[in-house]
């Protein structure tokens, strides 16, 4: 009996042994992999616009075109400038076009935490200082970007010429939309948990965990490479749920939007909301009479939105879903065109 015991003893120990062995080889294979695939990664798809100093870190900025005022594109949550890929050649034909990548994102240095909507702005200010881009701006956000223009306009409004907010975010709207549409942020924040312990490892890389965002995107195949290149960093994901936490902070307020005054704005709102799209596409959780409410609500935020402007002006994106920059480019080159005029 004692010897069946021993040897009972003497195997599980091989076992889990063999197991804490593999598990060490594995490890390693992984850090190299990473190491050496994000070596790669930075000698093929390297920053293609400027890397500007602004204090302790860099931010990566990309410009073309001629004119004046200059239009300034700030992307969605935990997007790169490439975004916008399909209007910024168009609008490079009519005047000078920059778009850039926050703080961890795109091929732009990480930072340490969330940000807040001042720092995001001032970010921007010290990046079109130092990188030598005049002004007056006409500033165009999607989604969260939408709010961190809105709060360089009230920090340097006399540096913007106009706004262009693509179905923006609103400063309450966590607050207002149905609490089940909010938990998809929470859901979405475990992910990056996750993916933030597995990256050193290479294992999103391996896995494609984000392959599948690039390809919902109207870029080239080399665009898309480049893409999925900046994604698979090693700080990506932390840099992600950074501005997730900034994102949450900033449109989680109890204070309703501030007042722009007369400051020329156009509100380019996705015609094809929540409540529009097939049930089977709805995030766990959404039914179609959740749908219908932030469907509903969504709209009641966006004229809002449009009012905070005494020259305020609305467009309604009708066959357009939220990256209406995808679905519709010609309408945001147009709202961009005419604030530009």
């Amino acid at each position: 009996m004692h010897s069946k015991r021993r040897n009972w003893t003497r195997w599980l120990k091989r076992v889990l042994g063999g197991l804490v062995a593999l598990t060490v080889v594995l490890s390693l294979s992984g850090l190299i992999y990473q190491a050496m695939a994000s070596r790669s990664d930075r000698r093929v798809h390297g920053a293609p616009g400027d890397l500007v100093d602004v204090g302790d870190y860099r931010l990566h900025i990309t410009c073309s075109g001629t004119g004046t005022p200059t239009v300034v594109l700030e992307a969605a949550l935990g997007e790169s400038w490439l975004s916008w890929g399909a209007v910024f050649g168009s609008i490079e034909a009519f005047t000078r076009v920059c778009a850039y990548d926050r703080a961890g994102l795109g091929w732009s240095d990480p930072v340490r935490g969330k940000r807040t909507s001042v720092q995001v702005a001032d970010d921007l200010h010290h990046l079109l200082d130092r990188g030598a881009v005049p002004g007056p701006y006409v500033l165009v956000g999607h989604s969260i970007g939408a709010l961190y223009v809105r709060s360089y306009a009230e920090r340097y409004g006399n540096e913007v010429a106009g706004l262009v907010l693509v179905d923006g975010s609103h400063d309450q709207q966590n607050q207002r939309l149905p609490p089940e549409v909010a938990a998809g942020s929470r859901s979405l924040n475990q992910f990056l948990t996750v993916c933030r312990l597995l990256s050193p490892f290479g294992v999103p890389r391996i896995a494609d965990f984000h392959g599948s965002v690039a390809r919902s995107m109207p870029l080239s195949p080399e665009e898309r490479e480049a893409y999925v290149a900046t994604m698979n960093r090693t700080g990506f994901c932390l840099g992600l749920q950074n501005d997730l936490a900034t994102a949450q902070a900033v449109s989680g307020q109890q204070e309703p939007p501030t007042d722009l005054g007369d400051i020329p704005l156009t509100v380019v709102t996705a015609g094809v909301g929540m409540d529009e799209v097939d049930p089977e596409e709805l995030p766990p959780g959404v039914d179609p009479e959740v749908a219908k409410e932030a469907g509903e609500t969504w709209m009641s935020l966006q004229q809002e939105l449009v009012e905070l402007s005494s020259e305020g002006k609305w467009v309604v994106a009708e066959e357009s879903r939220h990256y209406v920059q995808h679905d519709q480019p010609e309408l945001v080159v147009e709202a961009v065109r005419e604030m530009v005029e």
